[in-house]
């Protein structure tokens, strides 16, 4: 019987995460690098001056990148530009120059390995 349990857990389990040890995945898609897209904008050709920024997860394993990935957001210069947490950037009324928009996410440790922060930049060029 407790092997009936085991192969039974086993089924159920398993697809729901491949990340456990014995569940047939020694080796888990895993995510290497984040882009940020628009690599580089201009605020005086977005209408309102918003720009959307997007981070894309580029994994080891296919499918090799997912869209949207969800990433804390940050600006370089808050004199130049603002950044919420949705990725809408603008700039600051008056301001002028250039800001470094980052997108950055920590990655969970796998089998026993250190968890890693990744991040992925952008410039924006404010008037």
């Amino acid at each position: 019987m407790p092997r009936l349990a085991t192969l039974f857990l086993l089924l159920v389990l398993c697809p729901l995460t491949l990340l456990a040890p014995g569940c047939g995945s020694s080796n888990p898609r895993q995510m290497q690098s984040i882009s940020v897209n628009p690599a580089t904008a201009d605020s005086q050709t977005i209408p309102n001056g918003e720009v959307q920024f997007t981070a894309t997860g580029n994994f080891n394993k296919p499918p090799l990148t997912e869209t949207p990935v969800a990433v804390a957001w940050a600006v370089s210069d808050s004199t130049i530009a603002a950044i919420d947490s949705s990725g809408v950037a603008q700039c600051v009324a008056g301001a002028s120059g250039k800001a470094t928009i980052t997108g950055s996410l920590t990655v969970e440790p796998l089998n026993g390995q250190m968890g890693s922060k990744l991040t992925g930049t952008a410039q924006l060029t404010c008037p």
